[in-house]
């Protein structure tokens, strides 16, 4: 696939920070990019729907498969589709003739290498991208891989991933001739609405709000995606101890042991309180949003677009 990349007006050439992403660009990934233009400037929107490029963004904005490619003649000897353009599981290959993979919907896959053809497939109920390694022990080979959705800088979860369905709980499975069944992890519970934010400080405004959220697409988003069941926590479903420590945990390090790194070199107080604004804001918009969806009898699973900024 291919991604739209741009940078907005006034932010050419900025002065590069020892600290931060640097990126001064946004991107849009092509399969999310036809429903995104609308929100685009529309000098913008003309220009893209002015490129060659637009037509495949329409008819076919990504493509995912695995190739055997023959190296003499550079052609393609078989190719076989994955379920979206996030599957990129690494590969093994066998001396006997044999591919074996694993997919984010949580399948290990036996491939013959001649042809592609399945020869066996098994359900873990967990989300692989590391590639399989095979070893013997005294007679037996056995093939071993890794699961575990991550890697590439990616914070959400795909819908079709047994990640979002089961988990993202890492596990090294092995496998051998005439081995027992994979213990497949149970469904998690269905998404509950967003829990009730507190309300905003007296003097916070619309401007207060915007500056936040300009300030969170360029500290916070592209670790934090706010999505469904992200692998880093949905900012729009803190609990109320988060709320209460959420200046603690930015500029502090509160939670510098699990992985949150402090911003008080990067961030003053007024951008942390804007941020936080900001997302008491989003909170509370995602609530409403799905307690109507929850009186409806709807699921409340649903993604907004992606779009990476650091501006």
């Amino acid at each position: 696939m291919g991604n739209l990349m741009f940078i907005p007006p006034g932010q050419e050439n900025q002065p590069h920070r020892k600290q931060g992403i640097n990126a001064g660009a946004a991107m849009i990934f092509t399969s999310d990019l036809e429903a995104a233009l609308p929100g685009l400037p529309q000098p913008l929107q003309e220009a893209v729907k002015a490129l060659p490029q637009w037509k495949w963004v329409k008819d076919k904005p990504f493509s995912s498969q695995l190739r055997a490619v023959d190296p003499a003649t550079g052609e393609t000897k078989w190719a076989a589709d994955f379920d979206g353009w996030q599957d990129r599981a690494g590969v093994l290959a066998t001396q006997s003739g044999l591919v074996v993979h694993g997919t984010l919907s949580g399948k290990v896959i036996v491939r013959d290498a001649d042809t592609g053809e399945v020869l066996k497939s098994i359900d873990t109920g967990s989300s692989i991208l590391a590639a399989p390694m095979t070893y013997r022990v005294k007679g037996v080979q056995y093939i071993a891989v890794q699961t575990g959705w991550g890697g590439g800088g990616w914070g959400f979860v795909p819908p079709y991933a047994a990640a979002y369905a089961k988990g993202n709980a890492n596990r090294l499975l092995v496998f051998r001739l005439g081995g027992g069944e994979v213990p497949v992890p149970d469904d998690l519970p269905p998404l509950e609405p967003a829990p009730e934010p507190p309300e905003q400080a007296e003097d916070v405004t619309e401007e207060t709000i915007a500056m936040g959220g300009a300030a969170f697409m360029e500290y916070c988003s592209i670790c934090h995606s706010n999505q469904p069941r992200a692998p880093l926590p949905d900012l729009r479903r803190m609990a109320p101890g988060t709320h209460e420590a959420f200046d603690r945990i930015v500029r502090e390090g509160l939670l510098l042991g699990n992985g949150m790194p402090r911003f008080h070199d990067l961030l003053e107080p007024e951008q942390v309180k804007a941020i936080h604004a900001f997302l008491i804001d989003q909170q509370a918009q995602l609530r409403e949003r799905e307690l109507e969806l929850e009186a409806a009898g709807k699921p409340l699973d649903s993604r907004s677009l992606t779009i990476l900024s650091n501006f």
